[in-house]
């Protein structure tokens, strides 16, 4: 993860988010808006398959376990606000260590 500073400060956090292939994120869901346009590689998850030059918007209606596809790395551009909630053990054992 590398955070982009935006020159006014507001609730939106902007970061690029590079994962390699194969990885599944931790199943989590949001407080509020995520949008992601993915640059390289691909991710799916329940809600479909997001490859270079698509974009997803997520919302506090939205858990979802993102998962890279094979191949190469995936690189996304994502603008977030609110907080994650993470899910299952994992998700409460990563909750004090991981911060987006």
């Amino acid at each position: 993860m590398q955070p982009i500073h935006l020159p006014e400060p507001g609730p939106t956090r902007v970061f690029l988010l590079k994962s390699a292939p194969n990885t599944r994120l931790l199943q989590h869901e949001h407080t509020a808006l995520e949008m992601t346009c993915v640059l390289r590689g691909a991710f799916r998850h329940d809600g479909g398959r997001y490859g270079p030059g698509d974009f997803e918007l997520g919302d506090e209606t939205v858990t979802h376990e993102p998962r890279i596809e094979e191949g190469e790395d995936c690189l996304c551009l994502v603008a977030m606000q609110g907080d994650l909630r993470w899910k299952g053990v994992w998700g409460l054992l990563a909750r004090p260590f991981v911060r987006l």
